[in-house]
């Protein structure tokens, strides 16, 4: 009997040995697993944080690039405008019916044109008056900017451009006639290309 229980006692102990080295490798197998997980989490927060340290220098080098200014779609810079082949221009003049010796008559011009052809500046042909921008189709009061023409001369006198003149309306041109009669008017515009005006016929009136 004393020999049985001395048998299971010894059993009972081995039993607990292996229990002890059982939980020893499982303990040390829990740890060196929280080891590797530990450093697997490092390097994957490493990983996670190095694009977000970079981003502030690419941001940075990004603001550092000059900016390049963009053409106009309208047009280039090696763009031109010409007479294009209809080209047509047209001068009007509207001046009084009727004035008095002595009296000064105001003189009226406009100026209608087009169309304008936009064209390579390469492509220009020699001779041919180049433009940086569209000119406008229409101008008005373009009186100072042309040649009149009155027939028959001798008779008529002109307002030269003085101070006074150009300070009180530097656009304005007027006519006097020293006889009374009929008297044709026209002009010439040499701008964009040499163009005569319509005639107008003024009669002037002696003095009462």
């Amino acid at each position: 009997m004393r020999r049985e229980y001395t048998s299971w006692l010894a059993a009972i102990v081995k039993m607990g040995h292996k229990v002890r080295r059982d939980n020893s490798r499982m303990f040390c197998r829990n740890r060196w697993a929280k080891k590797l997980l530990f450093i697997a989490l490092f390097g994957l927060a490493g990983c996670s944080e190095a694009p977000d340290a970079g981003q502030p220098a690419a941001n940075q080098a990004a603001q550092n690039q000059p900016v390049v200014p963009q053409p106009d779609a309208a047009q280039s810079s090696d763009e031109v405008f010409i007479a294009g082949p209809d080209f047509v221009t047209t001068v009007t003049i509207s001046v009084p019916k009727e004035a008095t010796v002595g009296e000064w008559v105001d003189l009226k011009a406009s100026r209608k044109d087009g169309p304008w052809l936009r064209v390579k500046n390469a492509d220009v042909p020699s001779g041919v008056k180049t433009y940086s921008k569209e000119p406008p189709s229409s101008q008005a009061n373009i009186q100072s900017s042309v040649a009149w023409n009155i027939d028959p001369p001798g008779a008529a006198r002109g307002n030269l451009p003085t101070d006074d003149i150009v300070k009180d309306d530097p656009l304005a041109r007027k006519v006097m006639f020293s006889a009374p009669g009929q008297y044709k008017i026209s002009c010439a515009s040499s701008v964009p290309t040499k163009t005569m005006s319509n005639v107008e016929t003024i009669t002037i009136q002696a003095k009462p």
